[in-house]
């Protein structure tokens, strides 16, 4: 059955319009090798992917989380045939870095989603995957060679309301963006700054690596006001990468404050606390606060630490952050 993703939004009669791109089909027991002749060469895939994300993803006529289930199945064809040919060579880079870069977008655009329509675990651990293929890859590809050799890589940007793409043959650039989205996907902090220092000084220098390094020693040092003065500097890609631990920061830095300024008698006004957390509104921070058992009166926080909640309660699932991250976004 042919999914309403195929084909341009202009949709042309005559069919040429559409085209067939080769989903994803798990290895099975019993299935034969693939023939040759239905291996797509490098070159092809990145057609491929470039074909997926400026006409398919651009697409406003079906619903965003359908979008991404078509091209996300299409994606890992193309990464299984690039596994198939053994071709984790300096010609996947600019593939893989397309693919991570649409998941890590959609992370964000998706994840107000109901589980039937997005898995962001499901999708974390694409990301993963794709890192764990181009991280050594950088290591065998020179800075210079790559923008000089390697065809330009396909940037996916998110927008408010939707993902737009275009080429990028700033191949160094690319590398920066990600290996600083790496860094703060790090669930080990430590481990991921160890891993900055080690860096080319090209890429270690960079504005985004750089702003990645103070986020995470933001992080570290558990100060969320820094952590929000640093963020504005941080690019579309790496905001996106920064959210799903954002809430989790955010109870974090509450229950510092509740420890910090806990009282019988004094109150924290609301209002400073929706601008320290970068909060979209006051009852959103009213909300994360009686999540965190601490009281909320008349536009004023009791911080009590007799009566928040321990830090193993549940985290509500993720939402937007229109101020912090959406407003950031190109439009």
């Amino acid at each position: 059955e042919k999914s309403p993703c195929h084909g341009d939004a202009a949709g042309a009669k005559d069919g040429s319009a559409f085209r067939l791109v080769k989903e994803y089909q798990r290895s099975a027991a019993g299935r034969g090798s693939v023939p040759a002749q239905d291996l797509r060469p490098p070159a092809v895939l990145l057609s491929t992917v470039r074909y997926l994300f400026i006409r398919v993803l651009a697409r406003s006529d079906v619903p965003r989380w359908e979008v991404y289930q078509f091209v996300s199945s299409r994606c890992r064809a193309v990464l299984q045939d690039l596994i198939i040919q053994g071709l984790p060579c300096p010609a996947s880079i600019p593939i893989l870095e397309a693919v991570v870069r649409f998941h890590l977008l959609m992370a964000y655009e998706l994840c107000e989603e109901p589980p039937e329509n997005f898995n962001p675990r499901l999708n974390a651990e694409r990301i993963q995957n794709c890192f764990a293929d181009l991280l050594p890859l950088y290591k065998k590809a020179p800075l210079s060679s790559r923008c000089q050799d390697v065809e330009p890589a396909v940037v996916a940007a998110a927008v408010d309301g939707g993902v737009s793409v275009h080429t990028d043959g700033l191949c160094a650039e690319c590398r920066c963006e990600l290996e600083a989205a790496v860094l703060i996907q790090s669930e080990d902090s430590f481990a991921g700054l160890s891993r900055a220092f080690l860096l080319p000084s090209s890429v270690r220098s960079s504005q985004s690596v750089r702003c990645a390094v103070q986020l995470a020693h933001a992080i570290q040092d558990g100060n969320f006001v820094r952590f929000v003065r640093v963020s504005r500097l941080a690019s579309p890609l790496l905001l996106c990468a920064l959210h799903p631990s954002l809430l989790l920061l955010r109870r974090n830095a509450l229950r510092t404050l509740n420890s910090a300024y806990a009282s019988r008698n004094a109150v924290f006004p609301l209002r400073v606390l929706v601008q320290w957390l970068a909060a979209d509104s006051q009852s959103q921070v009213e909300l994360w606060c009686r999540d965190m058992g601490i009281a909320v009166s008349d536009g004023s926080v009791l911080f009590n630490k007799s009566s928040a909640a321990p830090a193993s309660a549940s985290v509500r699932a993720p939402q937007k952050a229109q101020l912090l991250i959406s407003s950031a976004l190109p439009p």
